[in-house]
């Protein structure tokens, strides 16, 4: 029960310094060191035991933070930094910002607020297969696909819910999430994102953009009965210069993020087994 406590705690001081906007990663490991420090106090057992140990308690801390480095820098880790070094290189030349032009064209002619709200959501979630940096993602949809919902009718917290909501389900086989567990399923990335993942995840899929559609339409009419919302929240802010540069990249740049999935996708087991291509040789 104690653990149990241990974890929750942990768990609402790493959401607590997110939301108060220190840098996640160091947060995460700041939590974790503490954590770790603290299991070492009350438990009787040492952290580590066998030929790494330290017999120090106090380095066992750090001695636990060293072995996870040196088991998943050459693996995992380095598919990460691989898919990170990529997907920051297609931000800086405007790659990502003008794929997410051209998805969000076809949504400018329809006319039914909601549809396109959800229409956007869904497209957020493909999107995310080749954007894998939610961050990221989330920034250009910003740019790109929130003016449109408004423009379509919803208010301005419908269009930064559905864009937020967009990157809660890390689909795609250059997720973090994916990559982890392709490794502990000792499955090919795209073998796992298709058979396994989007397996279950469709159901999932469809069911937030039902629930999506109706709870933000729901939200929209009351705020505006009671006048929480005014028309001004229905209203497209303006773009400043710096969002505009970051989706105004040539439309041809928009196939470069999806050159890696789609070389993933045909050189592994589910198209040709003749050629076998990981992630960092992608």
């Amino acid at each position: 029960m104690l653990s149990i406590g241990i974890v929750i705690v942990s768990i609402l001081a790493v959401a607590y310094l997110i939301f108060k906007k220190y840098y996640a990663p160091g947060a995460l490991l700041f939590v974790g060191l503490v954590t770790l420090a603290v299991v070492a106090v009350i438990s009787p057992e040492p952290l580590i035991t066998g030929k790494k140990a330290t017999h120090l308690a106090g380095l066992d801390v750090i001695q636990i933070f060293t072995n996870l480095l040196q088991t998943r820098t050459a693996g995992l880790g380095m598919n990460i930094m691989a898919i990170a070094g990529f997907t920051y290189y297609m931000d800086k030349i405007g790659a990502s910002g003008a794929l997410v032009r051209l998805s969000v064209r076809p949504l400018k002619i329809i006319k039914a607020p909601y549809i396109v709200m959800v229409l956007g959501f869904a497209l957020s979630l493909v999107l995310n297969v080749f954007i894998p940096s939610a961050a990221g993602l989330a920034l250009l949809l910003m740019v790109s696909l929130y003016p449109v919902m408004v423009m379509a009718g919803i208010s301005r917290q419908s269009a930064a819910a559905t864009i937020l909501a967009g990157g809660c389900c890390c689909f795609g086989p250059s997720g973090g999430n994916n990559l982890l567990a392709a490794e502990l399923t000792k499955m090919h990335v795209m073998d796992f994102f298709l058979n396994v993942q989007w397996s279950v995840g469709w159901a999932a899929v469809i069911a937030m953009l039902i629930a999506h559609f109706f709870i933000q339409r729901w939200f929209d009419k009351r705020d505006l009965a009671k006048g929480i919302l005014t028309k001004e929240d229905f209203k497209v802010p303006q773009l400043t210069k710096e969002d505009s540069k970051a989706i105004n990249a040539p439309l041809l740049y928009a196939f470069f993020p999806l050159i890696p999935v789609i070389l993933l996708f045909v050189f592994s087991p589910l198209v040709y087994k003749g050629i076998r291509m990981e992630v960092v040789t992608d």
